[in-house]
């Protein structure tokens, strides 16, 4: 296997560390979701390893919930095994403001606040939505090009949208804060926890 496109640790579990690695495969890529023991000291003792095929990314929902983004771009909701599937759209749920935010299907997800996610189109110019599961709806908008990746700070208020050139900081509201264009292209991102 080829090096992860993308790496979530789940940040609402306290009873253990979970970790989801999203790979690119010339079969449609796939997921690994590994639990490790709480107590990390010593030799880490990995309690469970899980993989989905034919999938683009998968990232964390809640404490044993993920949301799965399958390579024909459906969405759904199930537990850590894959049981209790649900499947969703959100095609059409726009915020009300300009109408429907996302009209086709969704190209890449990101991990949101507990019981959201960042759900990219790059369709009509690119648009990026936080989408509550439960509400069935979208909170907020924004409208970006080319979303490499998405990183939020510690307590999800501030997030780093990095595109392909720059970067948009925002809040929770996805109201942007700030933003910095660069010449090169932008690897990737963090926020420093202190």
């Amino acid at each position: 296997m080829n090096q992860p496109k993308s790496v979530y640790y789940n940040h609402f579990n306290q009873s253990s560390h979970d970790v989801i690695l999203n790979f690119d495969n010339a079969d449609g890529g796939c997921f690994l979701i590994y639990e490790f023991h709480r107590d990390l000291k010593g030799v880490p003792k990995l309690v469970s390893e899980k993989r989905a095929d034919h999938t683009i990314a998968a990232v964390f929902l809640s404490k044993d919930k993920i949301c799965v983004l399958d390579a024909n771009k459906d969405l759904a909701v199930c537990n850590f095994d894959g049981s209790n599937m649900k499947k969703f759209s959100i095609a059409g749920t726009g915020t009300g403001k300009k109408g429907p935010s996302i009209t086709g299907k969704v190209d890449m997800i990101y991990p949101g606040p507990l019981g959201k996610i960042l759900a990219y189109s790059a369709e009509d110019g690119g648009s990026l939505v936080l989408y509550d599961i439960a509400a069935r709806k979208t909170l907020h908008e924004i409208a970006v090009n080319d979303v490499k990746a998405v990183y939020w700070n510690q307590n999800h208020t501030f997030a780093a949208i990095v595109a392909k050139t720059q970067i948009i900081m925002v809040n929770k509201n996805l109201e942007v804060v700030n933003q910095q264009k660069e010449t090169a292209k932008i690897k990737t991102g963090c926020f420093d926890n202190e």
